[in-house]
């Protein structure tokens, strides 16, 4: 902490520069195809200093060839990007989560899930994380906190009552995130739903299709533009 404090307490040159957090490049998945060609997966290598020779949380030792979905930066690193002036936002997934932890700093958090690990509503990184396709971005795992925000619109509705939504979201803590799916989700409910109910709960599901991950990444965009037109409005 005081190594942190040391960082955090330089004074550095303003700037307007906007450094989108980690989060938007796993949330990408839902804009990014609109914005660009098709085209070869984009692979991140584990090249940062200190990650080479770590090993995951799998066991798997890391090398110059190491391919991740997303590198998240550490808390250090922000700290480095905040002291030479740079804004700094989180938003949606590991973005909000450096957001709680280094507010106190500046860093800007922005959106519910960010609200929520704030107030400790949720604690778990898993909560946020998914896996996707290397050739399309397309998404093969569901994040926690979706399913939570999906539940919660369901339980609204009638379509469950609070007892089965939490017996849902415990059943998908359960599941390894990478192979957190609605199908598995949804087959645990027949254990204490009838068919045709839990039939009516994933046609509502697949319809109205509710990401709260997606919406807290574009509420830190539109955040972003807002700031950044307050500032050329101003002459910063």
């Amino acid at each position: 902490m005081k190594r942190i404090r040391k960082w955090a307490g330089r004074q550095g040159r303003r700037h307007t520069t906007l450094l989108l957090a980690a989060a938007l490049a796993v949330l990408a998945t839902f804009t990014i195809r609109g914005a660009i060609e098709p085209g070869a997966w984009q692979r991140v290598y584990a090249t940062r200093e200190g990650e080479l020779g770590k090993r995951t949380s799998t066991g798997h030792m890391i090398t110059r060839e190491s391919r991740f979905v997303a590198l998240p930066p550490s808390p250090l690193e922000i700290l480095d990007v905040l002291h030479r002036g740079i804004r700094v936002m989180g938003a949606s997934s590991l973005g909000a989560l450096r957001a709680v932890e280094l507010e106190q700093f500046g860093m800007i958090g922005v959106g519910r899930i960010f609200a929520m690990y704030k107030c400790k509503r949720i604690i778990a990184d898993d909560e946020v994380a998914l896996v996707f396709a290397e050739e399309d971005w397309r998404p093969l795992s569901e994040p926690l906190i979706n399913i939570r925000y999906a539940l919660s619109a369901a339980r609204r509705l009638g379509l469950i009552d609070a007892r089965e939504r939490q017996l849902l979201i415990r059943s998908a803590r359960r599941i390894y995130f990478a192979e957190r799916r609605w199908s598995t989700v949804l087959d645990s409910a027949s254990k204490y739903m009838d068919a045709d109910r839990v039939a009516e709960l994933a046609a509502f599901l697949s319809r109205a299709r509710l990401d709260l991950k997606k919406e807290d990444a574009l509420q830190l965009l539109n955040a972003a533009r807002t700031f950044m037109v307050g500032d050329s409005a101003t002459g910063i």
